[in-house]
């Protein structure tokens, strides 16, 4: 019982390190989109092939676990969302938005991003409304 629990968080210590590392790769790799996301007053469609890239290095990561791209909705570690401030959770989600809207061949950029464990909607995205955090 004792080995099963030092087992489980050390699962657990690689589990952060890697969604730190993650993170941060995600963050540097796709700064310049935080200044082209700024969609206030325009309607744009337009795509940022770069976002496509740093969505599959949040795939590879373990920060998404799951994308549903014809309903434009994105499961991700909750772990990776609690440790993300507002920029990160935005960015993330601007970058899910711009993967789903490559994957469907569309111009519909709008994404709902969900807890992975408990499955409670945490944030959504979309160029007509910009982000929101869910209640």
């Amino acid at each position: 019982m004792e080995s099963e629990q030092k087992q489980v968080q050390t699962l657990t210590a690689k589990d952060v390190q890697k969604a730190l590392i993650s993170l941060t790769v995600l963050i540097v790799s796709i700064a310049a989109i935080i200044l082209m996301s700024r969609y206030s007053s325009k309607k744009s469609t337009k795509k940022y092939p770069q976002a496509v890239a740093a969505m599959q290095e949040m795939i590879d990561g373990g920060i998404v676990h799951k994308v549903q791209t014809s309903g434009h909705r994105v499961y991700i570690s909750p772990l990776a969302w609690q440790m993300a401030n507002v920029e990160e959770k935005e960015v993330m989600a601007f970058v899910a938005a711009q993967y789903c809207a490559d994957r469907n061949k569309n111009d519909s950029i709008r994404v709902t991003v969900y807890d992975y464990q408990s499955g409670r909607e945490l944030a959504s995205f979309s160029e007509l409304w910009g982000f929101t955090l869910a209640n």
